[in-house]
């Protein structure tokens, strides 16, 4: 459900700093714009356990594990709740804008009194004209697959919103161009010294997108690409950070790293056919991109060798090799109603280099299926089947197979 507040007032410099519009010239008219929706989902995993609140098919259990041994699972709540405040205002540089958002998507209470979750920010961006500086949906990511009731959508598309500065330009009446330079996500958890007490990402460069769209009458096409850097940084116990002497299990100063390139290419294709209705495709490839990318997938694989004579470390990281991929369908009912089918399947080419674990993923597949009904403006009401598998490499001997399935029903509204 969504709801609207339009108000248009003539701002002095003052209350222009207070929406953060300090650009805007003095009684220059700005639209302020307040938003949102409210969604609830109830959810029922009728075999395979839980996978969450999301359609997370990389969560899938392995036979063997205890969640597998789960039959029946039913959760209800309302994270996808959305609120939103933008901004508008004519300049002579272009339009000014600004556009805050966030989602109750952050972390989660208890189920008990309140079911209470977190807010977190989703959008936070300003724009000049070309010019785009904030957090958004990473310059990278394209929309080219249907809507679905699960918040995630099909495995194997692209889904990654991070801060950024942007620039849009007009290559033609039909064909836009976006060139970005993004926060780099390194998902390394090496620790290096207590000084800096780093414990998340290795983020030595931006990550560079460059991403062109074309639309014309009932087509859109999308095409660019990705480059960055991968990271991991090690303790090298050979050395300690004042006096020299070694002392096992201390924090030591110097750190031994290693980097490889992070690169990626997308293509993706919307278009209308038979009237209302559109056929949709993408498919992506690249190393060192999983982040990028719906599941959960990982970027690298990392592996650090002590000497145990010198003690001396080692560290190695290698971008992990990975396709995305989905093509979906929409048919029009009516003015009031549409179904939606998805297929969408991640791989990991490099699964047989590493050892049981978060980097053991090789596929996950997703179909979704759903009817959408609108019986008023502003108000959907939607049925969805979601079927998934996971595969991964395994060698403990409590998994009686390394692939598993999953059968989902949801309605939102």
């Amino acid at each position: 459900m969504l709801g609207t507040t339009r108000k248009t007032a003539l701002l002095g410099s003052a209350s222009a700093v207070a929406l953060l519009v300090a650009a805007a010239p003095t009684q220059a008219q700005t639209e302020v714009e307040v938003s949102g929706y409210v969604k609830g989902d109830l959810i029922y995993d009728i075999d395979g356990g839980t996978i969450g609140d999301t359609a997370n098919m990389s969560a899938i259990p392995l036979e063997g594990q205890a969640k597998d041994e789960l039959s029946g699972h039913f959760r209800a709540h309302a994270r996808q709740t959305r609120f939103r405040i933008q901004t508008s205002t004519d300049t002579a540089f272009g339009d000014l804008k600004t556009y805050i958002e966030g989602d109750f998507f952050g972390a989660g209470g208890n189920e008990n009194v309140s079911n209470s979750t977190s807010f977190r920010l989703r959008h936070a961006y300003g724009s000049l004209g070309p010019l785009l500086v904030g957090q958004t949906w990473s310059n990278f990511t394209r929309f080219h697959y249907p809507a679905t009731v699960d918040f995630f959508g099909p495995q194997g598309a692209l889904f990654k919103r991070q801060g950024q500065l942007r620039y849009t330009f007009d290559a033609s009446p039909n064909l836009q161009i976006a060139v970005s330079a993004e926060n780099s996500e390194n998902p390394q958890t090496s620790p290096l010294s207590a000084e800096t007490s780093l414990t998340g990402s290795v983020d030595r460069i931006p990550d560079f997108v460059v991403m062109a769209d074309y639309n014309a009458g009932g087509t859109s096409v999308s095409v660019g690409g990705i480059l960055g850097k991968v990271y991991t940084e090690v303790q090298d116990f050979t050395t300690s950070c004042d006096d020299g002497v070694v002392t096992p299990g201390f924090p030591k100063c110097k750190t031994e790293d290693d980097d490889d390139t992070r690169w990626g290419v997308h293509l993706g294709v919307s278009q209308q056919v038979l009237g209302r209705d559109t056929v949709y495709g993408e498919i992506t490839y690249g190393e060192g991109i999983g982040s990028y990318m719906n599941g959960l997938v990982p970027d690298t694989i990392t592996t650090t060798t002590i000497n145990l004579v010198t003690g001396a470390t080692t560290a190695n990281v290698s971008a992990v090799k990975i396709w995305g991929y989905d093509v979906g369908f929409t048919h029009v009912w009516s003015d009031t109603a549409e179904s939606n089918v998805v297929w969408g399947q991640y791989m990991n080419e490099d699964a047989d280099k590493t050892t049981a674990g978060p980097n053991s993923l090789q596929r996950t597949q997703s179909l979704h299926v759903n009817y959408m009904w609108h019986p008023v403006p502003r108000v959907t009401l939607g049925l969805e089947g979601i079927y998934g598998t996971v595969n991964r490499k395994n060698t403990s001997p409590t998994i009686r197979s390394n692939s598993n399935d999953h059968f989902r029903v949801q309605f939102g509204g």
